[in-house]
């Protein structure tokens, strides 16, 4: 065989089995899609009220851009506990009244542990505290690190479509009834 044949022959072979070498600890990632109905509070309207005035307050999470806008900030609990720490998608979005209609300006969706002094108190938002994912390359590794096995992939393969509209609804009904008033 000339040998041309052969580097043309040899080149796709390389190529599969390059393509099956396993992938590094960061790049395994679980996309499989986790069933996983959205719960929009710990189970405690005061630590809810807290924990979303905590979220509006926290820069990680929300802005504001434009004057006359307000923050809405809502989660969804990836947990089962009923203590915390809690592990949460949190979704903080920017909203405005334009024209009678409420424009999202901007915001962030990402997953979150958030944690409290288990003491006897009122929410104080003051004293929470929470840790969140890098971006890029440390995503899946912070994660990991964040997040305890039983929810980790979840936090990776998390849907967002639910809670976007969920925030959605909370902003029309919060702003339109503020006109209404």
């Amino acid at each position: 065989m000339p040998k041309k044949f052969h580097i043309l022959f040899l080149f796709p072979f390389l190529f599969f089995l390059s393509s099956c070498a396993p992938q590094s600890p960061t790049e395994k990632i679980n996309h499989t899609s986790i069933s996983h109905d959205p719960v929009y509070t710990i189970g405690n309207e005061s630590a809810d009220q807290a924990v979303q005035e905590y979220f509006q307050s926290q820069t990680d999470f929300s802005w504001q851009t434009e004057e006359e806008s307000k923050n809405i900030c809502v989660f969804d609990k990836l947990d089962q506990n009923e203590l915390f720490p809690h592990y949460l998608w949190v979704h903080c979005s920017e909203f405005k009244l334009v024209d009678g209609k409420v424009r999202e300006l901007s915001g962030s969706s990402i997953p979150a542990k958030i944690d409290y002094p288990n003491e006897l108190s009122f929410f104080d938002p003051a004293k929470f505290t929470h840790e969140i994912p890098g971006s890029g390359t440390n995503y899946p590794t912070d994660i990991r690190k964040i997040f305890p096995d039983d929810i980790e992939n979840l936090a990776l393969s998390y849907d967002a479509t639910a809670i976007s509209e969920y925030i959605k609804q909370v902003a029309e009904a919060d702003l339109t009834t503020a006109i209404t008033e």
